[in-house]
């Protein structure tokens, strides 16, 4: 037919020249055996869960990444602070306390991030239940950058962030990786 498509050479008829270019044709008529569109069609939403599932693996990282990036934000103001508030003293007598105290807070607003970054899986619900780190990063970041007094932005850090970064990479370094 003048203007229709023509079948490729081992293309099944109805299968368009950019799905046998890219290889999709060959694997879904070898592996499927396709013999009708109804078939093609669940193979289509068999194939986005697939994909769905793949960028859910990746949710760990990226949250790993935010929550990181939250915590860098929070260790640079620390350290801005600490610089701060030691004009005028010895070294050793304000500024070095004050550097330490941020390092070990920092250390433990960076566990979650490490344990999300560098463990290579997951189970399904601890990979979509990761995207609460940053979320309970971010909150506390903001207030710190917004509060008045020390008190007021050291507090919540300290009784509530910290606590759940602690228990947060405990339960995702004792949960086993799932088995493929």
């Amino acid at each position: 037919m003048p203007g229709g498509r023509q079948a490729q050479p081992g293309v099944a008829t109805g299968q368009s020249v950019l799905a046998w270019r890219l290889g999709y044709a060959e694997v879904l008529v070898s592996r499927f055996h396709l013999r009708s569109n109804s078939e093609l069609s669940s193979v289509k939403l068999i194939q986005t869960k697939q994909t769905f599932g793949h960028v859910i693996m990746k949710l760990a990282k990226i949250s790993g990444l935010t929550g990181a990036a939250f915590s860098l934000c929070f260790f640079v103001h620390s350290v801005f602070h600490s610089f701060r508030i030691s004009k005028g003293f010895a070294f050793f007598d304000s500024l070095f306390p004050e550097l330490v105290g941020s390092f070990n807070t920092s250390i433990i607003f960076f566990m979650p991030a490490a344990v999300l970054l560098f463990r290579s899986a997951f189970s399904p619900v601890l990979e979509k239940a990761s995207t609460v780190y940053p979320i309970v990063m971010a909150p506390t970041v903001l207030n710190v950058f917004l509060a008045d007094d020390p008190l007021a932005a050291g507090l919540p850090a300290v009784l509530l962030t910290m606590p759940f970064c602690i228990i947060f990479s405990i339960i995702y370094l004792c949960f086993p990786a799932p088995k493929n």
